[in-house]
């Protein structure tokens, strides 16, 4: 016999879920919000589980781990996920994402990646080189991107090595645009050698302080930066129409945060960020009037003409 009470309950538990998911998204990504706008039906549904999700994790980074060994709460986090994905899922939350992760085929280690990524920061708190902040990004951002593809819409099967290469890209260049925040919150994400070998002052950054010692740490970072948005380019090609409009305009505002970076590295100490507020009302209404960005590092064969 049919347990029509269960399967009602769990199905009203899944609707919770997914209207938790969208509230916590619409408020804590208002400001971005955009940059989906044209994702719709279920596969907004979705994303605003992936995103929901991500935005949990990436709480944990304000944590410390004074022993320097694994805290306890991420063990359990880790256990809800594997439970939920087990069909125990503790909230109605988990249940969302199960079923997203399910319905779009998402790949559940990027999932757990990005916890292991945040794991492993606040067991160090800092990264010694820049390689090793790459490894963090390329677990942490790159997972994230790799799960976030499907849901926005892909339409090749060859898309994660891009979609890692993207995700890294996106999360190191809002780490050098938004790392005097992070200082001032003694969350120091750039490499411990970049800064000592540029001879960079952490109280002057703190205080906003123009040096040209910081000013040319941010041009080496951007120089790093420029080669890595050729891969990243290439996962425009792997999604559908929505999709690309979506990821093309994501990458036009990190392409314009390092181009903005790199000719003016002082923009970075701006307490209202790097790009002003006509910058970013631009990059808004080129999207949302569905006009095309003209990206370098993207073929043309990609639909952008």
């Amino acid at each position: 016999m049919l347990d029509t009470n269960g399967t009602a309950v769990q199905s009203e538990k899944l609707e919770q879920g997914y209207k938790v998911c969208r509230r916590r998204a619409k408020k804590e990504l208002k400001t971005w919000t955009w940059l989906v706008s044209n994702v719709g039906g279920d596969n907004k549904k979705g994303l605003n589980v992936m995103l929901a999700q991500f935005l949990e994790t990436a709480e944990l980074l304000d944590l410390d781990s004074p022993g320097g060994s694994s805290l306890g709460v991420w063990k359990e986090i880790q256990e809800d996920l594997a439970n939920a994905f087990a069909g125990e899922a503790a909230t109605p939350e988990l249940t969302a994402l199960v079923d997203t992760c399910e319905r779009y085929d998402v790949d559940k280690q990027f999932v757990f990646e990005p916890i292991q990524a945040v794991d492993d920061w606040i067991v160090k708190r800092e990264f010694k080189t820049f390689e090793q902040l790459e490894a963090f990004c390329d677990s942490f951002g790159g997972s994230m991107m790799a799960a976030l593809a499907p849901v926005i819409g892909v339409v090749k099967q060859d898309f994660q090595e891009p979609a890692i290469a993207c995700g890294k890209v996106v999360m190191l260049t809002q780490l050098l645009a938004n790392c005097v925040g992070d200082m001032k919150h003694n969350r120091n994400f750039l490499a411990k050698d970049d800064l000592e070998d540029c001879a960079v002052d952490i109280a002057r950054i703190k205080l906003r302080k123009p040096t040209q010692e910081f000013r040319h740490l941010v041009r080496l970072y951007t120089s790093r930066l420029d080669k890595m948005f050729i891969k990243a380019g290439e996962l425009v090609g792997c999604m559908d129409f929505d999709g690309r409009r979506s990821l093309t305009s994501l990458l036009a505002v990190c392409w314009k945060l390092v181009s903005k970076m790199k000719v003016d590295p002082d923009s970075v100490l701006s307490a209202d960020g790097v790009l002003t507020s006509g910058e970013k009302f631009a990059l808004r209404s080129k999207h949302l009037l569905g006009m095309d960005y003209k990206l370098p590092f993207v073929p043309d064969d990609h639909g952008h003409h």
